[in-house]
């Protein structure tokens, strides 16, 4: 597991994923996740989706998975969403059961009240109501996502789902609805 914090080019690519996730282009984003995999110098980009960039369960690697995992859905890809799940639902290390249940919550694995019971701060709990908004997406439930949605621009935790759900938030306000 790779330690420390991410090089400038590191740094660079994140930014990048975060921005065209907030422009919904998924393609784009499985080749963002795919090139910082590249970073950590090794055969595959798989290890990004469990040790991350600097092998914590916190921003930007929590986000890079859960962009996989959405970025894998709105494609048709559901074994590819199912990865990151997948590869770290076998590793037991500690913080991994908070990293599993945005995931699991996106896939449809484990329910809202039960994420947001568990959910040890408010910035934990603002990304719990993100990250369910976009299940709701997923099951084309869009007035339900955008509440979600809603719920979590007033808190200003200054986390990345403060920007991704301001950005879904104008898109759905005008009837731009994912295809």
């Amino acid at each position: 597991m790779r330690s420390g914090m991410p090089t400038s080019q590191q740094t660079a690519l994140v930014e990048e994923l975060f921005q065209v996730f907030c422009e919904r282009d998924y393609p784009t984003c499985l080749a963002k996740v795919f090139d910082l995999g590249m970073t950590l110098r090794l055969r595959t980009f798989t290890p990004i989706l469990t040790n991350g960039i600097g092998g914590r369960p916190d921003a930007p690697d929590l986000q890079i998975i859960l962009i996989h995992t959405v970025a894998c859905l709105r494609v048709g890809d559901q074994s590819g969403a199912e990865t990151a799940f997948m590869l770290n639902l076998v590793d037991h290390r500690p913080g991994k059961d908070r990293l599993m249940a945005l995931p699991a919550l996106s896939l449809r694995r484990s329910s809202f009240p039960d994420v947001l019971k568990h959910a040890p701060s408010d910035q934990a709990r603002l990304q719990a109501h993100y990250w369910e908004a976009e299940g709701r997406l997923t099951d084309r439930m869009y007035a339900e996502a955008f509440d979600s949605f809603r719920s979590c621009t007033p808190a200003r935790l200054s986390i990345p789902e403060e920007v991704f759900a301001e950005a879904r938030l104008s898109w759905l306000a005008f009837g731009d609805l994912p295809s």
